[in-house]
């Protein structure tokens, strides 16, 4: 093929000539979300082009994603992730529309996620927490404040909704959910975890949970964040010891620590439980050292770092989050645009770019030889 079939097919010669801008550098991180629904920062000047968005998709996002699936320290990758989600660009509407593409990107069924529901939940011997820091009044909170959910855990399997995990086998990460995993276990270490749980690897399931989330609260939104208190963790470096937690839950004794609960720590129906079941002796003083006694087994179990909970995906509407319901369609349908391409005519304008890029390089050298 001779330059003028070469030019033919790049598109060289129905244009002026002049030099190839190169792709903007991407934008600075912005900070983490701090609050859920969070004006984002304003949008490039008319927002993107459909062919833009897929660019910057390709650039900033599916690069991410793919390099995570091997990664071992989970923060890293979902805070860069995060950033760009909440970046001008990332929360452009037709970038988080195109979010939404997967099953339209040429390869319908390349990015189809797996869900399922094992049966009688995961053993809390094989479920892992991903997230750093598991605070000790979400933890505590519910169970210790509403009879029923006490029964459900000392009963063997947690009541809470399934929680969110990846993996397979003798091994499951958290996505979403730590605080019902650890609300059951402060109360019985052995308890069953119902989930929901999705066959990726941990960091990449990740990152996809927060691109799930990005493109089912649309355009301007940033996305939706939670905190925990600080100096309250029951896991990781920063542990409460046993006797912190035993001080700071009889503190709590009467009072609403868990707002979902909207009951008293330690009201009467739960101890009528307690003292039915023999949990810590049959006492509130007891079932609270019982209570340290998990706690300080979980710290030992867990005692490395994590991502920090700002950065976590959350499948709570009532912070601005989707319900994992709301979703689950698109994990299994391959509606997540996560992978290339990110629309069928991108690898081909790639190569006609590059074919672009060396033919130019080739009549320059050839001017230059005259």
């Amino acid at each position: 093929m001779n330059e003028a079939e070469l030019g033919a097919i790049s598109g060289i010669g129905d244009e002026p000539e002049e030099e190839e801008k190169e792709q903007a550098a991407p934008a600075a991180e912005a900070p983490l979300a701090a609050a859920p629904a969070e004006e984002a920062p304003a949008a490039p000047s008319g927002g993107m082009s459909e062919q833009e968005a897929a660019q910057w998709i390709a650039g900033h996002i599916t690069n991410l994603i793919a390099a995570s699936a091997t990664a071992e320290n989970f923060e890293e990758p979902l805070a860069a992730l995060v950033a760009q989600l909440n970046s001008a660009e990332g929360t452009d509407p037709t970038v988080r529309a195109m979010l939404h593409a997967g099953d339209n990107d040429g390869e319908p069924t390349d990015e189809v996620i797996s869900v399922s529901m094992p049966e009688g939940g995961i053993p809390s011997s094989k479920l892992f927490p991903t997230q750093g820091v598991i605070d000790l009044y979400k933890s505590a909170g519910f169970n210790g404040s509403v009879a029923g959910g006490l029964r459900a855990a000392l009963g063997g399997t947690s009541g809470a909704p399934p929680v969110l995990a990846c993996g397979s086998g003798d091994k499951f990460y958290i996505v979403d959910g730590h605080h019902r995993w650890s609300g059951a276990l402060v109360y019985n270490t052995n308890a069953n975890i119902p989930a929901n749980v999705i066959n990726m690897p941990p960091a990449q399931a990740l990152l996809v949970s927060q691109l799930a989330i990005a493109q089912e609260i649309g355009g301007g939104k940033k996305l939706p964040s939670a905190g925990t208190t600080q100096g309250a963790s029951i896991i990781g470096p920063g542990a409460l010891g046993k006797d912190a937690v035993v001080a700071a839950l009889t503190k709590s004794i009467g009072k609403v620590i868990d707002k979902n609960a909207k009951q008293p720590f330690m009201n009467p129906e739960v101890q009528a439980a307690i003292k039915e079941l023999n949990f810590g002796g049959g006492t509130v003083e007891g079932a609270i050292n019982q209570i340290a006694e998990n706690c300080a087994a979980l710290a030992e179990r867990f005692p490395g770092e994590g991502p920090d909970r700002t950065i976590m995906p959350q499948f709570d509407p009532k912070i601005g989050g989707p319900d994992f319901s709301d979703v689950e369609a698109e994990f299994a349908g391959g509606e997540l645009n996560y992978k290339d391409p990110v629309i069928p005519q991108l690898r081909e304008q790639k190569l006609r770019q590059l074919i672009r890029r060396v033919l130019k390089e080739s009549l320059k050298k050839a001017k230059r030889s005259k």
